[in-house]
């Protein structure tokens, strides 16, 4: 049976809860040898991403992605951040920020399984949308 990656991160995560090992380093040492025996050395980097998730879950921080067509407002961060904060009931939010400028203007906000589009071009679209029913 095969392992997902999934199924990985939990492990890892379950073990550093349970056990709270004195020797990180030697702990980790020990799973990636788990994952070269088993051939899963591939799965790393999604491994990493979903202990990373579930870590950030159980220490109540939420992290998304907010993308803009360019220079963004400087109250804007701190608008996005309490508005997720009190959406999601978070202590914190990490959020990273990209450009886009396909989206012409506006901005889309991309957090847990949510997406808020904003954009000049989502708009567009709608409104395209509506005029050639």
């Amino acid at each position: 049976m095969k392992i997902t990656a999934s199924k990985y991160a939990k492990t890892l995560a379950d073990f550093f809860e349970k056990e709270n090992p004195r020797d990180t380093k030697a702990a980790v040492e020990i799973f990636v040898r788990v994952l070269a025996e088993n051939g899963d050395l591939g799965l790393s980097e999604k491994i990493i991403s979903e202990f990373s998730d579930m870590c950030d879950k159980k220490g109540g921080i939420v992290a998304g992605r907010v993308v803009t067509a360019g220079k963004i407002d400087s109250g804007l961060p701190n608008f996005i951040e309490s508005y997720i904060r009190k959406e999601t009931g978070a202590k914190m939010v990490r959020l990273e920020y990209a450009t886009d400028k396909k989206i012409l203007g506006g901005f889309i906000i991309k957090y847990g399984d949510k997406v808020y589009d904003a954009s000049v071009r989502a708009r567009l679209d709608k409104f395209k949308e509506h005029v050639t029913k």
